[in-house]
């Protein structure tokens, strides 16, 4: 954890990527895009806190009661 006195909350939304180009592209850039959030908060010392902002089945995230345990092993630490 960092002891910076900045933080930043970044919002990461998965609907229209998923709706546009599918829902493997979206998680695969929404990986990256947190990696390389990860990366910047280090070098830069300011705290970062994503906000992953999906939706319900078919495209938009599969965040639903019967995924949720899915959910949260592919994205737990974030």
């Amino acid at each position: 954890m960092l002891a910076c006195m900045w933080r930043m909350r970044i919002f990461l939304g998965k609907s229209d990527a998923a709706l546009e180009s599918g829902h493997l592209a979206s998680t695969v850039l929404m990986a990256i895009a947190l990696s390389s959030l990860a990366r910047w908060s280090e070098e830069e010392g300011i705290a970062v806190y994503p906000i992953l902002g999906v939706g319900k089945p078919p495209f938009r995230g599969f965040l639903e009661p019967r995924y949720m345990d899915l959910w949260i092993s592919t994205w737990r630490g974030y």
